[in-house]
């Protein structure tokens, strides 16, 4: 079948032309000699689309391999046909097993049962010629295949119903499996034979797979990752994009701890908007989760993590991965001093971003492993505690106030937040599927134009830093006087 997606056109005409008769001359051949089986099997749905008098249905759950009762949902569309209001059927129906999938799509259906038959072929079974009008010979060869089944069948067909709806998912003999579904509106059925009668009417469905990992799949996300769990600190600007990009990434279960409430000044740098303002962030990223990437088990807390800890809410080693999208030092210290003194076994991963765009950082621990949250701090000379990571020079100030006392925060962007966000995502995945070897420091050095524009002076590591990224081993930035990575000399 031709699609434009992905194809480079040539402008020159007679080229194109030259190229699609030597691409016909092609297929034809290929045709004739049965070259080309498997691209009937491969196109299955696209053939099936292409029949007379076919509907279109979206399959939400995954019933390949099964037998099963299943959920036929139908929009119909109050419409006026000569001065009277008809419900019409839009093309809008939903397939699942589950009742429930339907609720994400936030409409009114009429709700039908539906029957799932599950074939194994040895033999190809190639979709009807969608040039001839689709006979009930077609249906009664696809029930032949399921005799194995005939009592489940018998039972469902003598049930009373507008409609009735056959889906069967055939697994080829390449491995591949295909969907078409049958709806029945008027039918003779032999109950001996497991045959309809040629008065059958029916139409052909032509069925599109959206379950979850069909989606998952084909948004980029790893089905490998499904079973990960993940606590987010933090529901911020870093926080909020980081949430929605674990969702798309594939993972299913994760959870969220913040006590904050999104106000107005936060929308321009969080993915969260207006609609949610006034919200505690944890309980509203939830509700965005679930009302845009479905599938996706999120809970969201509204406390803090020094709080969820110590009241035993929560227990640190249930997860895969933790990530704290905090941003604030002295809670990321406290944090790790937690980890070390009650052994957590859990990787963790620390993100936060500088002022003015300057840089960000992620910091990834083990305490199985040297270089932890701790060894980021020493003290200078006048015993004044600073950050050995930050590309600021030490001893200024970067917090705006907009309205007096209380209203102070640090200028950054969406974009700077969306930044650590992708690297974040991308050393999530290296840990899943490589493991921790080693903690490390992930440095992105930004751009100072802003910074020194007003006045601030960049760090000596900023200043050093050739390269955009620099990656750094626990060894090399350890502390031999840390509390906790000292244990390990």
């Amino acid at each position: 079948m031709f699609q434009l997606e992905g194809i480079l056109i040539e402008k020159d005409f007679i080229g194109i032309l030259c190229n699609c008769l030597q691409r016909m001359k092609e297929i034809l051949t290929n045709g004739i000699d049965r070259k080309n089986v498997e691209d009937f099997i491969n196109e299955f749905n696209s053939y099936v689309i292409l029949s007379k008098n076919v509907k279109y249905a979206k399959l939400l759950s995954n019933i390949e391999g099964k037998v099963t009762n299943i959920k036929c949902a139908v929009k119909y569309k109050p419409t006026r046909i000569k001065n009277k209001i008809y419900n019409v059927e839009t093309d809008n129906m939903l397939i699942s097993d589950n009742e429930n999938d339907f609720a994400m799509y936030k409409s009114r259906f009429t709700i039908y049962n539906g029957l799932s038959l599950y074939i194994k072929s040895k033999d190809y079974i190639y979709p009807p010629d969608w040039r001839r009008e689709i006979k009930i010979e077609f249906v009664n060869f696809l029930l032949n295949k399921c005799r194995s089944e005939e009592e489940i069948i018998r039972k469902y067909l003598s049930e009373k119903g507008k409609y009735k709806f056959l889906i069967f998912t055939i697994e080829q003999p390449n491995g591949k499996s295909v969907n078409i579904g049958i709806r029945l509106a008027r039918y003779t059925f032999d109950q001996e034979k497991i045959t309809f009668l040629n008065n059958t009417k029916f139409s052909l469905l032509s069925i599109d797979s959206i379950n979850p990992k069909q989606l998952c799949i084909r948004g980029g996300g790893d089905t490998e990752l499904r079973s990960k769990k993940i606590l987010v600190i933090g529901c911020g600007s870093i926080g909020g994009y980081l949430i929605e990009q674990i969702a798309k990434s594939g993972i299913k279960n994760i959870e969220v701890i913040d006590d904050d409430v999104l106000k107005e000044v936060n929308i321009y740098r969080h993915v969260l908007g207006m609609e949610y303002v006034g919200r505690y962030k944890s309980e509203a990223i939830c509700e965005y989760i679930r009302k845009n990437i479905p599938h996706i088990n999120i809970v969201g807390t509204q406390t803090t993590i020094e709080e969820a800890l110590e009241d035993g809410s929560i227990d640190l080693n249930n997860y895969d991965l933790i990530i704290s999208a905090i941003g604030n030092h002295n809670i990321n210290r406290w944090l790790n001093e937690y980890i070390h003194k009650f052994n957590i076994k859990s990787v963790i991963m620390y993100l936060w971003n500088e002022v003015l765009d300057i840089g960000n950082h992620i910091l990834i621990t083990n305490n199985q492993h040297v270089g932890c949250y701790e060894c980021l701090f020493k003290l200078d000379d006048k015993d004044e505690i600073f950050d050995r990571t930050s590309y600021c020079k030490n001893g200024q100030n970067y917090t705006v106030q907009m309205q007096g006392c209380g209203s102070e925060y640090l200028p950054y962007s969406s974009t700077h937040s969306l930044r650590i966000v992708t690297y974040a995502i991308d050393l999530m995945k290296k840990i899943f599927y490589e493991g921790l070897e080693y903690n490390i420091l992930f440095s992105v050095k930004g751009t100072d134009y802003y910074f020194k524009k007003l006045g601030y002076v960049t760090s000596n590591r900023f200043n050093k830093q050739s390269d955009n990224i620099k990656i750094l081993k626990g060894e090399k930035f350890m502390q031999n006087e840390c509390e906790f990575c000292g244990k390990f000399q």
